[in-house]
Formats: C-alpha cells, sequence, structure tokens
C-alpha cells in the first residue's frame, strides 16, 4: 500500500486475481488506498462479486480486457461494460454466416467459426490463425 501512495500510482493493471486479494485485504484490514482513475484487469475473467468488492475498496471503475498470448485477439470493456475487440491488434473474420457487434464474433469463437490475422507490422505475423 505504501508504494502506491508514494509512487502516486493512478491507475492497476494487473490479474483479476492478484488485485482482487489486495481489495480483499485492503477491506478487511480498513487501509484507505490513494485515489485511483481506473483499476484494469487482464488475464483471467472478472466476476461481478469481484468488480464489487475491487470497486468498493479503490472507489473507481474497474474495466475487464482479455488478450490471447499470442496477441492475435484482444478485447476491452468500455464506460457501457461492453467488451470492443482491439483492431490495431489484428484483422477479425467471422468464419460463415454471423459477424456484426462483439457478441456476435464472440459467439462464433465459441462455434470454431472465427478467424484472425495480425497485421503485417507484427514480427511473427499469424495468417487466418483459427481457434480451436
Amino acid at each position: 500500500m505504501a508504494a502506491l501512495v508514494e509512487y502516486r500510482v493512478r491507475s492497476i493493471y494487473s490479474y483479476t486475481s492478484g488485485v482482487y486479494a489486495l481489495a480483499q485485504f485492503i477491506l478487511e484490514s480498513g487501509l484507505v488506498p490513494p485515489k485511483l482513475a481506473v483499476v484494469i484487469t487482464n488475464a483471467e475473467p472478472l466476476f461481478a462479486n469481484q468488480r464489487a468488492v475491487i470497486e468498493k475498496a479503490f472507489g473507481c471503475p474497474v474495466r475487464e480486457t482479455y488478450g490471447m498470448a499470442e496477441m492475435v485477439a484482444g478485447t476491452g470493456e468500455c464506460g457501457h461494460g461492453r467488451l470492443h475487440l482491439w483492431p490495431d491488434a489484428a484483422y477479425h473474420e467471422v468464419l460463415g454466416p454471423g459477424g456484426g457487434d462483439c457478441g456476435a464474433w464472440l459467439r462464433a469463437i465459441a462455434r470454431n467459426r472465427v478467424a484472425q490475422s495480425r497485421h503485417a507490422a507484427d514480427p511473427l505475423p499469424d495468417r487466418r490463425y483459427r481457434y480451436h
């Protein structure tokens, strides 16, 4: 906690479980964290109960992101609570009928109907990477 204050941290970017454990500790111990602008979670799902605890502990919005290790895909949560693809990470295509919003894209992933290509400037480009 002292480091958050000393370094004037304004935001946290963390694994969901890590920042959730910190938030629980803050609430249980009665500590007062510095005022943050946002907490951004990544690499693990963010569940409603975790979001509530993190928001209560830090007194700021919590935004969920998701990215694949290969960085073929990434999403970030907007202020309306919806995930949006990061178009600068890759070209996304739905194979077969469908497409449209991010929800349709995520449903297409579940049915193995998505291919993605990292941008050509990437030193290790994947072409039409398909989820399995």
